[in-house]
């Protein structure tokens, strides 16, 4: 059987570049991944946006590499996807991870032209710790926190929330059976007990930093009604303070008792977050590219 074909097709690969070094305390260095356009040859100097994605991990070392097929999902919509990892609470206690998504986010502005990205397009992402980080560091960077002097400042063009810890003081509502150890808040918060992490906990509350005087990022958050890790009333209870304090915000709620996983990959979610992507790139300068 012979037959012939024709096709048409974009020419636009997408290629994985793990373990990039984007910053390195003493004896500590921090690692990206990226998913970034490739053209044999380029016609313009196009540009794409940009999601940094903290995975969760309850705070502590993260898995850079488990969901990449995930991830790759998002990035065939026409998005730079980078996942970052951030130094983990057994070694630094908030609020070293906001300095380190900081500091990915500058690498990968500097290097914005070899990658094509769009600078006045950045998102944040994560899911369960990655989403409260996320989340987090776009609040505190809004009231002037947690962003070192030394960095250039940024535009977040918005933020994605998929199961997010956005209210650490919920977590501590939740039993914690003495043999699991240091419960994850109270490791987050450089804590030795539950009580003493209760006591900083606040710095770390996301809905803390939704006030009406200052401009926040549009948000978008997921979170299944029966995640039986991280209680949906906290993404609730953060879509009431945006939408009460007239921020932008999208809360889909969803039947089922998923926390990450495929879950929050369905296709349905990934158009979801493409088009909230590309609803808001358009709110961003086309100017000063890089």
């Amino acid at each position: 059987m012979h037959i012939s074909m024709q096709l048409q097709y974009d020419t636009t690969e997408w290629l994985y570049a793990p373990g990039i070094t984007y910053h390195q305390y003493d004896d500590v260095s921090r690692e990206l991944s990226l998913i970034f356009p490739y053209r044999a040859e380029w016609e313009t100097d196009e540009r794409f946006p940009l999601v940094v994605y903290i995975p969760g991990a309850a705070w502590h070392r993260q898995e850079l590499y488990n969901d990449v097929p995930k991830y790759i999902r998002l990035a065939q919509e026409g998005n730079v996807f980078a996942i970052v990892q951030v130094r983990e609470s057994d070694i630094a206690p908030f609020p070293a991870q906001l300095e380190d998504i900081h500091r990915a986010v500058a690498w990968l502005v500097e290097h914005a032209e070899q990658f094509h990205i769009h600078t006045h397009q950045i998102f944040l992402a994560g899911n369960s710790s990655g989403g409260h980080l996320a989340l987090l560091a776009a609040f505190t960077k809004a009231h002037g926190k947690y962003i070192s002097n030394d960095l250039s400042d940024y535009q977040i063009a918005g933020i994605i929330g998929q199961a997010a810890s956005s209210d650490i003081k919920l977590c501590l509502n939740h039993a914690w059976p003495a043999e699991w150890g240091k419960r994850p808040t109270t490791c987050l918060m450089g804590a030795e007990t539950d009580v003493e992490c209760l006591e900083k906990a606040d710095v770390a509350v996301c809905k803390n930093y939704v006030t009406s005087d200052v401009t926040l990022p549009p948000v978008l958050l997921f979170h299944f009604t029966g995640d039986p890790v991280v209680d949906s009333q906290m993404s609730h209870d953060l879509y009431e303070a945006l939408n009460q304090t007239g921020h932008s915000a999208i809360y889909y709620e969803l039947a089922g008792n998923a926390h990450g996983g495929n879950g929050m990959w369905a296709n349905e979610l990934v158009q979801i977050m493409a088009h909230f992507i590309s609803q808001h790139k358009n709110d961003s300068s086309s100017e000063n590219l890089s």
